[in-house]
């Protein structure tokens, strides 16, 4: 959730507009605001650094992500912390938002806080009573990245050691 009180003392106003329009999933206003100034998807919080890819991916907006995604947004970028977009969507427990990232080439194996996006969803679906969150259905998306992240890296080395035989 975007703090608006903070965001007020911190933020310009344009700026805090478009922290607002991603949080709350108004992508039609994040499109104008991006139309209107393209490099504006790089801007970042003074207080965390966070981005407007950031806050969409905390508030699970996966219309927003993929607003800012298509104008160019860095899907590796980093807020204090350490944390990326893929963790903040995984936290969030959007499964959208984190089928969008992984899409869309996002490091699956990023830490920040000691932990990577699928450890950050198992520890808060143990923590979860319920099914609240999505953070079950978001370690099963993640673990099932990762482990086509390692076919595709046991493929790629299998050809490179077939090629080196011919």
């Amino acid at each position: 959730r975007v703090d608006s009180r903070k965001l007020r003392r911190t933020v310009p106003a344009e700026l805090r507009r478009g922290f607002e329009a991603a949080a709350a999933g108004r992508e039609q206003e994040l499109s104008e605001l991006l139309s209107s100034d393209p490099g504006f998807f790089t801007a970042t919080s003074e207080v965390d650094t966070r981005t407007l890819l950031h806050a969409a991916c905390f508030a699970g907006q996966a219309r927003c992500v993929r607003v800012l995604l298509g104008a160019g947004a860095l899907v590796e970028q980093r807020m204090r912390g350490g944390i990326t977009p893929l963790i903040a969507a995984a936290q969030s427990g959007s499964v959208e938002c984190v089928q969008i990232l992984v899409a869309a080439r996002a490091d699956i194996y990023a830490v920040a806080m000691g932990k990577t996006a699928l450890q950050h969803a198992q520890t808060l679906a143990q923590g979860a009573r319920t099914e609240e969150g999505g953070w079950t259905a978001v370690a099963a998306t993640l673990a099932y990245a990762e482990k086509a992240q390692a076919l595709r890296e046991e493929s790629a080395l299998f050809d490179r050691q077939a090629e080196a035989l011919q």
